[in-house]
């Protein structure tokens, strides 16, 4: 049980890394690049091609969504050992939600970072094929993305409100994670949401991390 919660406790500060990282590479790396992702420059095939020829930090960006993939995948275990015997429905629900958000994650990576080095070699020879698989992979790899983060909030949400029952972790990091999983549900429909459900995700994974730590 130990060893479960201390590597659990690294999966929670991975999903925090993950989450800095993000904001890092949105905010800061990628736009001193010339590549505003949140301005439409992810879902250009021109302005996107053109980048991932001259760079790796598009590969890169798909890249660090695996620090996502290993966090929640550390993290399920400890948990789910913690809460199944207590809420067994429940329990057996949270894992398949956050078995899902993860392999959403997972799939995201794989289609975005191994097919984009392919499609810059096609751009010469086959420029419009190529860019038309690139829109096409990039939509699908944002419609994996949203639904990974709202199976994940829904995921936090139902984990949090089985802890707080169980008397688990601290009252207030269910409670944050209440606040958390509900924001991110909602999220899925009001985008601006996403930046508050980033923030909230970085203290709760910290927090998480900490008390697995320790446990």
């Amino acid at each position: 049980m130990e060893t479960n919660s201390k590597l659990g406790g690294i999966g929670a500060f991975l999903l925090a890394l993950y989450f800095i990282v993000f904001i890092l590479l949105i905010v800061f790396i990628l736009p001193a690049q010339g590549f505003a992702i949140d301005q439409g420059s992810l879902y250009n095939p021109d302005e996107g091609l053109a980048f991932a020829a001259k760079s790796p930090m598009l590969r890169i960006f798909y890249l660090h969504y695996f620090l996502f993939v290993a966090g929640l995948a550390f993290v399920l275990p400890p948990i789910h050992k913690r809460l199944s015997t207590k809420f067994i429905c429940c329990g057996r629900a949270a894992v398949v939600l956050g078995v899902m958000s993860t392999l959403l994650m997972f799939i995201n990576i794989t289609i975005g970072y191994l097919n984009l080095p392919l499609l810059v070699g096609l751009l010469t020879e086959y420029p419009l094929e190529a860019k038309a698989t690139y829109m096409a992979i990039t939509l699908a790899a944002g419609a994996l993305v949203y639904g990974a983060f709202f199976t994940y909030g829904i995921w936090v949400w139902l984990t949090s409100y089985m802890a707080l029952k169980a008397g688990e972790f601290p009252k207030v990091l269910n409670y944050l994670g209440l606040i958390l999983g509900l924001v991110s549900i909602f999220s899925f429909v009001f985008t601006p949401l996403s930046f508050v459900v980033i923030i909230l995700s970085i203290v709760w994974a910290a927090f998480l991390g900490v008390v697995l730590l320790r446990a």
